[in-house]
């Protein structure tokens, strides 16, 4: 997000020890929608994660419901990227998971909070960097379109195109494309 905007934002949990709330998650995600945003970030997700509103934002390329106060339905282009984080032990669909790119991170250690970063405010150093971050991007894309825009051959059912077309350019680089379903994934 702060790559793309230049700050970053989150949403509550969609999902607390009391399960999810479909009913507002559809206000939410109709709302975040009306008001043109392209991000949707919950953090700190807990318990159970079983959302068919959820399952279908995630992948419908439109998303419709009523308007708040009428009875007027409305349709939208469905722009959002959808992000969640969790701690240890959120549990949620086999659906979503096939939909999703999840990446674990564990720590071994038994304080997290005893941990020590090279660059303790990442979202300020990115702040700081975002022009080399964003002339980063741009080579990887322009060294994609120098070699013909080749498209990756690995498989991501829910969203085929998205991984064409990132897998490729980051396979041109020389990098891996994206970690998806049961593919063996460093941990941090």
């Amino acid at each position: 997000q702060i790559v793309y905007t230049g700050h970053a934002f989150e949403y509550p949990p969609i999902s607390t020890s009391k399960g999810v709330d479909e009913a507002e998650l559809k206000k939410l995600v109709m709302s975040i929608l009306l008001s043109g945003e392209r991000f949707f970030h919950s953090s700190n997700n807990e318990g159970e994660l079983y959302s068919a509103v959820l399952e279908q934002t995630v992948t419908n390329e439109t998303y419709s419901d009523r308007l708040l106060g009428g009875n007027k339905n409305v349709s939208l282009p469905n722009i959002l990227e959808i992000s969640l984080s969790a701690n240890a032990g959120l549990h949620y669909s086999q659906d979503l998971a096939e939909r999703a790119i999840v990446i674990n991170l564990f720590y071994a250690n038994d304080d997290p909070n005893k941990r020590t970063f090279k660059r303790p405010n990442l979202h300020e150093f990115i702040r700081q960097h975002r022009s080399e971050i964003l002339s980063a991007i741009y080579a990887l894309i322009k060294n994609w379109f120098e070699k013909g825009m080749p498209l990756s051959k690995k498989p991501f059912a829910s969203f085929p195109e998205w991984m064409a077309i990132v897998g490729g350019i980051m396979e041109s680089a020389g990098l891996k494309a994206p970690v998806v379903d049961n593919d063996v994934m460093d941990t941090i």
